[in-house]
């Protein structure tokens, strides 16, 4: 099941925000307040959300200076304005500061509801072709070495990560770590090991073919019994890199300092990583044994020039002895 969305409101008035609070988490959202726009920023700072509903009449810092804040610290949350004083200059206003809507009080319910969802829709559609775009971006490196470095640090950043790793597949059969971002030399030198299929969670999730959200010990993790985790992760995300059926690799993202868990929401975001990810191991793979067969090709014409040289050379050889020797026949004839 997927994480309600975490929505967040603002207002200084406490019926409105109790009222909010009770019919937003009715229908099954996430719901934080805050009593001004200071509080607000603050809440932002430290927590994730997609979506903020404020007041604009509000004391110490109004809706309208708050909402260009909070535009700052999270470009994407998507802010929907309220207020009881409203005009169309106002709204107008609020929407060239980066506000996605504005909608008058008192509040009609359903309405309000139908605004939040296509809030969410289109919080969620900007992440998604931002991630995309980004990830998009590196792929014109045909380089692993070079390549896998960078996926795994956007990996880290797109989806607010502490660290991430990616594993690729050895001829063998076991994975090795070939990439990480945010681990320290200690703990990616633990990492520098080699996996069976089917060894703790990467090696599990490589050979499902699945990938999994795992939040909390992975010790209370029943799909994972008796493994034991390696350090404290909070959250983890473990997705299979594949192309055409065939399991190139994992990459593994966690979450160590942050409390906020990774959802469905996160995992979808995944997922455009790893096919782009499995693309590139795959074309990688594909340039490796073009320019495998290229120098075959060079090392064969080399020997076919070698041996033409050599034949003539022996031709030449002939030709002068056969010079010599008429002379020679003449004379001695």
């Amino acid at each position: 099941m997927d994480t309600p969305a975490k929505i967040l409101v603002v207002d200084d008035e406490l019926g409105i925000r109790d009222m909010l609070s009770y019919e937003l988490a009715s229908h099954n959202y996430r719901v934080v307040t805050a009593v001004n726009g200071a509080d607000a920023l603050e809440k932002i700072r430290k927590e994730k959300f997609q979506l903020v509903i404020s007041d604009i009449k509000m004391p110490r810092m109004d809706g309208m200076e708050m909402l260009e804040a909070i535009k700052k610290i999270d470009p994407d949350v998507e802010v929907i304005m309220s207020t009881g004083f409203g005009t169309i200059e106002t709204a107008v206003s609020a929407m060239k500061k980066g506000a996605y809507d504005f909608i008058q009080k008192p509040f009609n319910l359903d309405e309000i509801l139908a605004l939040i969802e296509k809030a969410l829709e289109k919080n969620e559609l900007k992440v998604i072709l931002g991630v995309y775009e980004t990830s998009k971006a590196v792929l014109s490196s045909i380089k692993l070495d070079e390549l896998l470095p960078v996926m795994a640090k956007i990996s880290v950043q797109t989806l607010r990560a502490d660290d991430a790793s990616i594993m690729l597949a050895e001829p063998g059969g076991c994975f090795r770590v070939a990439a990480t971002a945010g681990l320290s030399a200690a703990t990616a030198e633990q990492r520098n090991v080699y996996l069976a299929l089917g060894e703790r969670v990467a090696g599990k999730v490589a050979l499902n073919m699945e990938p999994v959200i795992i939040n909390g010990p992975l010790e209370k993790d029943a799909r994972f019994g008796g493994i034991t985790g390696l350090r404290a992760i909070r959250s983890s995300i473990v997705y299979p890199l594949i192309m055409e059926g065939k399991v190139l690799g994992v990459l593994n993202i966690n979450r160590v300092t942050q409390e906020e868990p990774f959802t469905a929401a996160d995992l979808r975001h995944a997922t455009i990583f790893c096919s782009h990810i499995s693309q590139a191991i795959n074309n990688a793979s594909l340039f490796r044994e073009l320019e495998d067969r290229i120098r075959e090709i060079q090392a064969m014409q080399s020997q076919l020039v070698q041996s033409e040289k050599m034949a003539a050379i022996g031709q030449l050889s002939a030709g002068i002895a056969h010079e010599i020797n008429n002379p020679l026949g003449g004379i001695m004839g």
